[in-house]
């Protein structure tokens, strides 16, 4: 059973005085009801109010801070408090009739909403029966003394029922909060995944590839070293960037302001692939892609086409040439890129098996903007053709 109200907020705290000080009004007009009557009477409602006041308080307390235990025990000194007041009128003397905790009737009410509000399990629906049952049935050897008293069942039975209902009600927004919570912080941790794996892996993938292709043809000359030393400080401060983001929620960073949200991106990503690449780059990317492509389109582009670049670095990496087109159809950007085939094993191996992460992540990444990505084999080459609608009356 949940805490339906922590009691050191201030919320709780408004909860906490919402009962107890009706509560503590109703036990004084309690005991007020019996003044007159002589000594015994007042001394017996004054100890049935303070018993009833204890339980009911000791009853919130327990639903507030889960623990049914506690819950139990103020449930039971709630019911000693009934059983004194159905027995004070069999002693000598008395005067009155059986007297009714009515205070802690109150504070039964408030247990019953915070039960009703963290309920999960059939314990927790006994709790909420037992807590309705004391409050609603204390007042029953009071009635039955005094008919006109059954008066008060009807709005004891309303406050039940409401406490149950707002309960329920709380219990099921709660629980969506919840959910929704947790949606977003799934949707944060994938696009957190996206943006490393973009970003990150297109860098490392290239120090792998020039650092291959320098021992394969025994280079060791500044040129190459400068660009092996460039990727890495790219991907050092990728990294270091998105950690920031990690850090402080409140930080800008690539993974909530990410780059690549424009056409020159795309040229730049496509020239540091070209300068690395032992194959030929045939580079085909339309010169005006219109000024009503939105960022997030670019984005995503951006993002496909570092991963297609990525997986030929990966996978083929001694390629006869690779094929690299941006073009605009009608309202729709198109990514394509393209390689050959391996005839073999004998293909040289580039920066390393990868996951599967990234054909995955470009196909989410077009779903995104409302288009597709198809991945695979066609005819002798690899091809990877993603169709990005541009949404109409759109301007950056």
């Amino acid at each position: 059973m949940t805490a339906a109200a922590n009691p050191e907020t201030a919320d709780g705290r408004w909860r906490q005085f919402a009962a107890g000080l009706p509560a503590l009004l109703l036990a004084v007009a309690g005991v007020e009801t019996y003044r007159g009557f002589g000594a015994l009477p007042v001394t017996g409602a004054v100890i049935v109010q303070v018993l009833g006041l204890a339980g009911g308080a000791l009853a919130c307390a327990g639903v507030l801070r889960s623990s049914r235990r506690v819950t139990a025990a103020g449930l039971l000194i709630f019911a000693a408090a009934c059983l004194t007041g159905a027995l004070l009128p069999a002693l000598g003397g008395w005067h009155g009739g059986p007297v009714w905790p009515v205070g802690g009737v109150w504070l039964l009410v408030f247990a019953v909403h915070g039960a009703a509000s963290g309920a999960r399990t059939v314990a927790d629906g006994a709790v909420i029966g037992a807590a309705a049952a004391f409050a609603f049935g204390s007042l029953l050897p009071a009635a039955v003394d005094e008919p006109g008293l059954s008066a008060y069942l009807v709005p004891v039975g309303a406050a039940l029922a409401v406490a149950v209902y707002l309960g329920n009600r709380s219990r099921r927004e709660n629980d969506r909060l919840r959910a929704v919570a947790a949606r977003v912080r799934e949707s944060e941790r994938t696009a957190m995944a996206h943006e490393l794996h973009d970003r990150v892996a297109h860098e490392v993938a290239g120090i792998a590839v020039l650092t291959q292709a320098g021992l394969a043809v025994g280079r060791s000359d500044i040129d190459l070293l400068d660009r092996i030393g460039a990727s890495a400080a790219r991907a050092l401060a990728d990294i270091r960037s998105m950690v920031e983001v990690l850090r402080d929620s409140t930080a800008g960073g690539p993974a909530l302001t990410p780059s690549g949200t424009d056409a020159a991106s795309l040229a730049d990503l496509v020239d540091t692939f070209a300068d690395s690449s032992p194959a030929p780059v045939r580079v085909a990317i339309d010169d005006d892609l219109g000024a009503d492509v939105p960022g997030v389109v670019y984005l995503a582009a951006h993002r496909i086409l570092s991963e297609s670049l990525t997986n030929v670095r990966r996978h083929a990496a001694s390629a006869a040439e690779v094929s690299v087109g941006v073009r605009r159809d009608g309202a729709v950007l198109v990514v394509e890129v393209s390689n050959p085939l391996a005839d073999g094993p004998e293909q040289s191996v580039g920066a390393g098996p990868g996951s599967g992460s990234g054909v995955r992540g470009m196909a989410e990444r077009a779903a995104a903007v409302g288009g597709t990505a198809e991945i695979g084999a066609d005819g002798d080459r690899w091809r990877v053709r993603a169709m990005l609608p541009v949404p109409e009356g759109t301007r950056r």
